[in-house]
């Protein structure tokens, strides 16, 4: 299992706490729309850990495919959606207005290619 630190933590809590604080007039919780990306499996890790009750953050994430997600929200069935910066251009083109909270991530050696034994290199690959 995932160990988060303290920061990061108080990181995810405070992008929610930011989107609940734009949608406080509403009666309902925040509905934001998220998807299987990496970098965005560590709201699941806050829902299944009470994060955000036990901080008084009323929000409803709502699991969906990526593309459905970006939809939903340019539709207006969610209030917030998690997206690449170049998606929101996408969405932006739809006119729906969107203010971007980003908090961008590094690989720093999470990509990879999974290859056949004795493959140690690119210049293994050429002509594979």
């Amino acid at each position: 299992m995932f160990k988060l630190n303290k920061a990061y933590k108080a990181t995810l809590l405070t992008l929610a706490g930011l989107m609940v604080g734009s949608a406080l007039s509403a009666k309902e919780p925040l509905k934001i729309g998220y998807s299987d990306w990496p970098g965005w499996v560590a709201w699941q890790i806050g829902i299944e850990k009470g994060w955000f009750e036990e901080e008084g953050v009323d929000v409803n994430f709502q699991w969906m495919d990526y593309v459905a997600s970006m939809d939903a929200y340019a539709a207006g069935l969610v209030d917030a959606v998690t997206m690449t910066n170049g998606d929101a251009l996408v969405t932006g083109g739809t006119g729906k207005p969107s203010v971007g909270i980003i908090i961008n991530d590094y690989s720093n050696g999470n990509d990879m290619i999974v290859a056949a034994p004795g493959s140690d290199s690119l210049a293994d690959l050429k002509g594979k």
